[in-house]
């Protein structure tokens, strides 16, 4: 084969042209590489940050805590772990470590969300030492202290986290979670007359195992990468009562085939935003499928909807079928607020409701024409929001600009202390008036060179827009972007790069505006993909990449501010990246060999012989078997892939084992 060695005549040859070393060059350069040395070079070059959080520094204006958790590998076992790092994030842009080093984290943890202000952090555990199956338990922390601890059980399974369904979402205030969870069926009634009762789950086991049946049989879950979750329901964490409360499809105003997904609260902390997925056609490979019709909702009251659901299940009669069950549910009077409002009408995809700064729209995923591939171009459009049942200045803001008055005319009015149900009626007639706006809008036709070419991808990709907004006391830099809309980061994937753009967010505008792509300042990197991990106020987390260089993650502030203003921070402690150079400067080269007969050549290599290549002092000519057998002693070595796809030999001497 061709990535093998062999022995011809006394000599060590390849089919591919390499360059020779002696013995003596082949054992200094083996015992140079040290443990240290293989597991940076590794780190470097294939590390991959995820589970990247953002969260506000309680005290600080502006100031941020980021942390970026990775996998290290055992070079002995093989085996992973999953560490943390940290790093504070200051108001003018700069990057520094807040911890000396990466924390190992819990395994038993499987998901840390903060609130938007950072005072509180929800953290959803498994009771198994090993993080693997059991019940979860949500656990609430404030700063170093548990506050709130309640276990999931009985009607309630996993938590949802992925990018189809989303994951656990703070109130705008932090004193409230909500989020999906898996809806355990029923336990099975066990008669009185049966005899031995239920096999054991052991003897259940055996008894199935190998069973070609039982493998292959459908599951009623969603397919790929969601599997064991079929059946969510929305939850809320109340903890000022300690409570958890559970809306299922008929309080979220959704049909039998209907499933939630992307929950969030409003800007009033009171109602909540939501998608559907319309499964009744076929539920497997939703992860990979953007194309089932889907619709986002806005319930203005989960409270008003917990009692009502409440009340609905008293007059329920056990055993009753689905269409008895639907007219019980019928005669009793819905209360106002407890109702969902569709707000995606005429829409066949719309999906992740954002609220606005303001509260007067949902931006949403959206498609208005039925398509039958697993995805397509899409675009952005923000839906307005029947703003009635907002109070006090969160009312004053939306009837300031729903209603399109004068601030002198608001205020010679007094219209929102003098007669409140006179303000909420004109903001009602107000909101009949506004009409969906598009803001990333679809593209036909491919652009040039590096213009926009639509917005493409799957959940991961496409739904991780965001808005963003100066945190309050942080100096304006002014600019187009900098108005009452403020701006909209979104991710989009276009000849076979990821990309990131920011637009314009002005609802109602006569001409659309034009997406902006973020790169950071420079050449170096003019080409490669851009990721979106996170975002939070005005700044976001954005992982370059390439086929090239190893990845970089940079922390992106002002992004409401012009393009010319906004500041690209490199994520990385003081002093790592020059130790890493100078490490990885001559001891990580690969070592390649090549026949005795043959002239490295920039054709052969790559054109990169001298970047690749250690030629110093120069290789001789030829190496007997004998003496590579003596240098290589106890050495193991391995075939890898450099640069510009050229092979070479890691060797990795026995002072590492």
């Amino acid at each position: 084969a061709d990535s093998c060695l062999g022995v011809d005549g006394g000599r060590v040859y390849r089919s591919a042209p390499m360059v020779m070393m002696a013995a003596a060059a082949v054992t200094r350069w083996a015992l140079a590489l040290s443990t240290p040395v293989l597991y940076r070079s590794a780190a470097e070059a294939g590390r991959k940050h995820e589970n990247t959080r953002l969260a506000r520094v309680p005290g600080e204006v502006g100031a941020l805590q980021l942390s970026l958790d990775f996998k290290q590998v055992d070079l002995v076992s093989g085996k992973m772990s999953t560490h943390r790092t940290f790093y504070r994030i200051a108001p003018g842009g700069g990057c520094v470590l807040s911890l000396a080093h990466a924390v190992a984290v819990d395994p038993s943890v499987k998901l840390c969300v903060a609130s938007q202000d950072g005072s509180r952090q929800l953290r959803v555990r498994a009771e198994s030492a090993d993080g693997v199956g059991g019940n979860e338990v949500l656990e609430l922390w404030g700063g170093a202290h548990l506050l709130r601890r309640k276990a999931l059980g009985g009607r309630l399974g996993k938590v949802y986290s992925d990018g189809v369904f989303g994951e656990p979402q703070f109130s705008p205030d932090g004193t409230r979670v909500v989020f999906l969870a898996e809806r355990n069926p029923p336990a099975k009634f066990k008669s009185y007359f049966d005899e031995g009762g239920e096999p054991s789950s052991a003897a259940a086991a055996a008894t199935t195992e190998g069973d070609a049946s039982t493998k292959f049989r459908p599951r009623p879950d969603f397919g790929e990468r969601l599997m064991g979750k079929s059946d969510p329901v929305v939850v809320l964490l109340l903890p000022d009562s300690d409570q958890l409360l559970i809306l299922d499809q008929a309080a979220l105003g959704l049909g039998p085939n209907e499933f939630p997904a992307h929950v969030r609260f409003d800007c009033t902390g009171e109602g909540l935003l939501y998608s559907a997925y319309d499964l009744k056609g076929f539920r497997h490979g939703l992860s990979a499928c953007l194309n089932r019709p889907t619709r986002s909702f806005l319930l203005p009251s989960f409270a008003k909807a917990a009692e009502f659901q409440r009340v609905v299940d008293a007059t329920q009669i056990p055993g009753d079928t689905p269409a008895a069950a639907a007219a019980t549910q019928a005669k009793v009077e819905q209360p106002s607020g407890a109702k969902a409002v569709c707000i995606s009408k005429s829409s066949f995809l719309a999906l992740r409701p954002l609220p606005s700064p303001d509260g007067l729209w949902a931006l949403c995923l959206q498609r208005t024409e039925q398509f039958d591939e697993h995805s397509a171009c899409l675009q952005l459009v923000a839906f307005p929001l029947p703003s009635a049942h907002l109070t006090g200045a969160a009312l004053a803001r939306a009837l300031l600009k729903a209603a399109a008055l004068s601030q002198a005319e608001l205020l010679r009015a007094e219209l929102l202390n003098a007669a409140p149900a006179s303000a909420e009626g004109l903001l009602k007639d107000a909101a009949l008036l506004k009409t969906a706006s598009v803001v990333v809008p679809l593209v036909g036709a491919r652009a040039e060179a590096a213009g926009f070419n639509g917005l493409f991808g799957f959940h991961d990709d496409a739904l991780t827009y965001a808005f963003c907004t100066p945190d309050t006391g942080v100096a304006d830099t002014g600019g187009a972007n900098s108005g009452e809309g403020g701006t909209v980061v979104f991710q989009t994937i276009s000849a076979g790069e990821a990309a990131v753009y920011t637009i314009s967010f002005a609802p109602g505008a006569t001409a659309t505006a034009t997406p902006v792509r973020l790169r950071p300042p420079g050449l170096e990197w003019e080409r490669g993909s851009a990721s979106l991990l996170c975002t939070l106020g005005d700044t976001a987390i954005v992982r370059m990449s390439s086929a090239t260089k190893s990845p970089e993650v940079f922390a992106v502030s002002c992004l409401s501010s012009l393009p010319s203003k906004v500041r690209w921070t490199r994520v990385c402690a003081v002093g790592e990246e020059a130790e890493a150079a100078d490490l990885l400067k001559d001891l990580s080269r690969p070592l390649l060999l090549r026949p005795p007969t043959a002239t490295p050549t920039a054709a052969a290599t790559g054109g990169a012989v001298s970047a690749l290549l250690p030629l110093h002092p120069a290789p001789p000519t030829s190496l007997p078997v004998a003496a590579l057998r003596a240098a290589l002693d106890g050495v193991r070595a391995s075939v890898v892939k450099g640069r510009h796809g050229v092979e070479g030999l890691l060797l990795v001497p026995p002072a590492v084992e």
